[in-house]
């Protein structure tokens, strides 16, 4: 088929292949989810590139993206599928259409607010894995082995809802180099973009935890706790961050600023209540 994505008949065969596979989708049947992945974003041989008549171009679905996304997506809400699947679904639609994150039009925008958030949490969970296999590997700070147990007590209770980070030069370096792996599910970061050298070689960890945002750095940056309040002095998701911007805020939206001593932890856990 030329057009395997185009408009009339293409557009009834897409509903109609769908609602066939999405019962076994339901059900977590691998092969079900691969066949609509594929339907989805086929890589298709490109006989005349110049790397060769192997060379392949994803040509993602955009209308109708969002009915299968929802297929693909919804069945997860109150339930985790097999940890293939979920990898899978990750690095494909990720791959597909981008990080739903920071690339709000295309086929994330076509699929519904739940299907939407399923990815979203996946992404959390993503991004606190990745973030701690970065500072491990770049060995940037021991202070980071000290704090991860609570930040990942606090994921695994399911308290933590978002989270985003940025990196260093040398934490970006190893980013970047996993990023290049085969399993990769092409998750994008933050730089740290301070003028200061010494605040340019801290990492910063940003979550979200109970309707109140977080900033974590290494080294001696405190650990910056927002107020329950809309927030203008800085949002998520952003391409870059300075130290000094959570550093200087004040007035109503001034964070608690809790220093790493001995209390550290408990100080933590008291200011972000269940």
């Amino acid at each position: 088929m030329e057009a395997p994505h185009g408009a009339g008949l293409m557009q009834a065969a897409h509903w109609h292949f769908i609602e066939k596979l999405r019962p076994r989708i339901r059900s977590g049947d691998p092969t079900a989810v691969e066949r609509l992945l594929n339907w989805l974003s086929p890589p298709t041989p490109i006989e005349d590139h110049p790397d060769g008549a192997g060379a392949e171009q994803e040509h993602k679905l955009e209308g109708g993206a969002g009915l299968a996304l929802d297929a693909l997506l919804l069945p997860w809400r109150k339930r985790s599928p097999d940890p293939d699947i979920r990898r899978r679904l990750e690095t494909r639609l990720v791959g597909a259409y981008g990080d739903p994150r920071i690339k709000l039009a295309g086929g994330w925008s076509a699929c519904s607010n739940q299907a939407r958030g399923v990815m979203l949490g996946w992404l959390c969970a993503a991004t606190m894995e990745l973030f701690f296999e970065i500072v491990t590997q770049a060995a940037v700070s021991h202070m980071w082995s000290d704090r991860k147990g609570l930040w990942i007590d606090l994921y695994e209770q399911g308290r933590i809802t978002q989270a985003w980070f940025a990196l260093s030069p040398d934490c970006a370096d190893v980013a970047d180099d996993l990023q290049r792996g085969p399993a990769s599910a092409g998750l994008t970061f933050a730089r740290n973009i301070s003028k200061s050298l010494r605040d340019r070689r801290k990492t910063l960890l940003i979550m979200e935890i109970g309707g109140r945002w977080v900033v974590e750095g290494s080294h001696n940056f405190p650990t910056h706790i927002f107020p329950r309040t809309k927030i203008d002095s800085f949002k998520p998701y952003m391409e870059s961050y300075t130290c000094d911007q959570f550093r200087h805020i004040r007035g109503r939206e001034e964070p608690r600023r809790i220093r790493h001593q001995s209390n550290w932890k408990n100080e933590v856990l008291m200011e972000l209540p269940r």
